[in-house]
């Protein structure tokens, strides 16, 4: 079978227009080498949908959903990898197939799977075509822009490891794409405070002169001392950040959060969500224990203390969120989206950070929640194709602005 027409069969399945010949045909092409290697070509991961799960299913239905299952896995196992970023399906889903999405989408361009519900979600739609787009943008990548004592800035994108300054006897030096500071002797002087900024489009690791670890995502900053001195441990950060935190019992670890927030710890993993446009902050433990609280409410009293799995979401109160899609919270550091239950806007305000783009909504935002997960180092062009087959209108134009049609 030559590959448009596999390809073809394939398309016929995900919009749910497969003959019954089709069925057959698709089934016996999934058996063939040669159209296994289209398969692995063109990175097709998908969950099931779950039209062809509920009441007695076909024979021919089960083994291509079985087939198709299979060969995701062999792809993720492969050894050596792929040379395309692959999502692993995660074995939740496998566990769950039958009540797999609503919809699924074969994203050819992009190695994505997902799905969408929508408020059209029971009405037969037409396939669409894979989209050529004349305008791409590429996925986010490692960058920073590191802001020393003295004003100096340095542009860490393209750095090659190395010691990048010296600053009261620390040495802050580049390892493994990591900024590390080593401060040898303390220095109960003098403190010099560096700011890590990740502009849109980039994210960064870093390690304190603690030995606490930091993740920074897009569209984030940390200010930070080049040598801990005194009773505790105190940094600064807006926007995304994971931290492991080093464990010193004496000496407490506090984040100060857009001056409206802070975290107190001793040794733990956490994540803090505080972007401007999210509408809160959200801390999220994943390891030990933390104490939260909110600042200038004029209430000593308003903190909460935060075991695993849990999250306090913090605006003018403290809500407490007793379980948490941890794998959700983590996923940006794990090199994944995860649009669980997730509206458009929400993410697109994800898009826009991660590959610095402007969206803007025609006539109002569409009412759509979407679902799975994604790798985030595929280009513009992939993610939008996954958009299109999602019922997503939309245009591109120059100055990577994207406009959201009705």
């Amino acid at each position: 079978m030559d590959k448009s027409k596999f390809i073809d069969l394939i398309d016929h399945y995900v919009s749910g227009t497969l003959s019954g010949e089709g069925w057959k045909q698709l089934k016996d092409a999934l058996n063939d080498a040669e159209n296994l290697a289209y398969l692995d070509e063109e990175l097709l991961l998908t969950f099931m949908n779950d039209t062809y799960f509920f009441g007695e299913q076909e024979p021919e239905k089960i083994a291509i959903n079985r087939g198709i299952l299979q060969r995701i896995e062999k792809l993720n196992e492969s050894d050596p990898p792929v040379q395309h970023p692959v999502v692993a399906a995660r074995k939740i889903f496998m566990h769950n197939w039958q009540r797999a999405a609503a919809v699924i989408f074969f994203i050819l361009a992009g190695a994505i799977s997902w799905w969408i519900v929508s408020d059209h979600r029971n009405n037969k739609k037409e396939p669409v075509a894979t989209v050529q787009y004349s305008i791409d943008v590429p996925p986010g990548k490692n960058g920073a822009i590191l802001k020393l004592a003295d004003g100096r800035e340095v542009v860490l994108d393209s750095l090659a490891d190395g010691v990048v300054a010296t600053q009261l006897g620390t040495k802050v030096e580049l390892k493994d794409g990591r900024l590390v500071y080593d401060a040898g002797k303390k220095n109960p002087g003098e403190i010099l405070y560096n700011t890590m900024t990740t502009p849109k489009g980039r994210q960064f690791q870093l390690v304190l002169p603690d030995g606490t670890r930091v993740w920074l995502n897009a569209a984030s900053s940390i200010t930070y001392p080049a040598t801990f001195a005194g009773n505790t441990r105190r940094v600064k950060v807006s926007g995304e950040a994971y931290f492991e935190v080093a464990k010193m019992k004496d000496t407490p670890f506090e984040v100060a959060i857009n001056n409206m927030a802070e975290v107190k710890v001793l040794g733990t993993h956490f994540n803090i969500n505080a972007y401007e446009d999210e509408g809160g902050i959200k801390t999220t433990l994943l390891e030990g224990s933390i104490q939260t609280s909110l600042l200038g409410t004029g209430n000593a009293q308003e903190y909460v203390v935060l075991k695993p799995g849990q999250q306090a979401e913090m605006t003018n109160k403290i809500k407490l969120n007793e379980s948490v899609n941890t794998d959700q919270v983590m996923a940006w550091k794990n090199g994944l989206f995860n649009f669980e239950n997730a509206s458009l806007e929400e993410v697109m305000r994800q898009l826009s950070r991660w590959y610095d783009i402007k969206v803007v909504y025609e006539q109002g935002i569409p009412g759509m929640v979407f679902g799975g997960e994604m790798s985030r180092n595929v280009s513009l062009a992939g993610l939008l194709n996954g958009l299109q087959r999602a019922g997503v209108h939309f245009r591109i134009e120059e100055g990577n602005r994207l406009v959201v049609m009705p």
